[in-house]
């Protein structure tokens, strides 16, 4: 059982398990022509096919790997399509049968260390800052709380619904859960389906976020926490700009996965860290280590 103040923050790293690109695979998945997402994404737009294929063109002579830093200075139509191409891949990954991989399932790892009895676990103290706009996490949690407590659906889902999970730059939309009646959210299902004026709801690294109410809270989740622990995170700085706060003169223990990260990039991430983490300390994990090595190698400082 988590019995500490503990805010995991996810990238996409953390996603990656569960079906879904990060960075590099997405901007290959966009390159590639797909008239259904064209078609989706570029609709309402005149010449669409001339657009979507101009839209590939620049963001391949570009070259960057972030679809992000691509789209941070276009306006206008231009940037409605890319968000909304974004949002057709990732709603397209999520798939049900992804959430439960043989190997790598670091959510797993994670409830076997929430694990307590059954009126017990929602007292974990856990917060969960996600960037990513999937919603793995969420039914991930009500599918352990139904299969494994055997909660009865309604209440499984009052409980992820009242867990702590910010979504900083959107989501694909409210889950819907099974079992439910129609009309609410949107359901974990590979599909375009639900997805109208996407793009209004989805920040980009660059878009302002000032309006973005469930920022304070993450702010002060973070600094109240007594460990942040980093799954799959990029430390861009403007996303580390909008995490971190002075609020608490020390924080107990931070710490990170690094897997693909330099050792240039990991100094680096430590000088985004607020001065009141002392010395910038952060304890990065073993090059080799994905989400579930990590959770496995660090599990006496989650359940200390």
């Amino acid at each position: 059982m988590i019995q500490r103040p503990t805010v995991l923050v996810l990238g996409a790293g953390a996603s990656a398990p569960y079906g879904f690109p990060v960075g590099s695979q997405l901007r290959d998945l966009i390159l590639a022509r797909d008239d259904r997402l064209d078609e989706f994404a570029f609709t309402g737009i005149p010449a669409p096919e001339d657009e979507a294929e101009g839209f590939r063109r620049a963001f391949r002579h570009a070259t960057v790997d972030s679809i992000d830093v691509f789209l941070a200075n276009r306006k206008g139509a231009f940037l409605r399509a890319g968000k909304r191409l974004i949002a057709a891949h990732i709603a397209r990954c999520e798939c049900h049968d992804r959430l439960f991989p043989s190997t790598d399932d670091w959510m797993k790892k994670l409830f076997d260390i929430m694990r307590s009895d059954k009126p017990s676990f929602k007292n974990n103290q856990l917060t969960v800052v996600t960037f990513n706009y999937d919603r793995s996490f969420e039914l991930k949690l009500y599918w352990h709380l139904r299969d494994y407590y055997r909660f009865e659906w309604p209440e499984a889902i009052q409980l992820v619904n009242q867990w702590p999970i910010y979504h900083v730059h959107g989501s694909l939309g409210e889950c819907f859960f099974p079992d439910m009646g129609s009309g609410y959210g949107r359901p974990y299902a590979p599909n375009l389906d639900w997805l109208s004026d996407i793009e209004t709801k989805l920040f980009l690294v660059h878009d302002e976020l000032q309006a973005h109410g469930e920022l304070t809270k993450v702010q002060e989740a973070i600094a109240n926490a007594d460990r942040v622990i980093f799954l799959g995170f990029g430390f861009h700085e403007l996303n580390c700009r909008r995490l971190f706060t002075n609020k608490r003169p020390e924080i107990s223990h931070w710490l990170s996965t690094r897997l693909g990260m330099t050792d240039a990039e990991c100094n680096n991430a430590r000088n985004l860290l607020p001065p009141a983490v002392i010395g910038n300390r952060i304890d990065f994990g073993d090059p080799s280590w994905d989400a579930y090595r990590f959770l496995r190698e660090r599990i006496d400082v989650l359940q200390s």
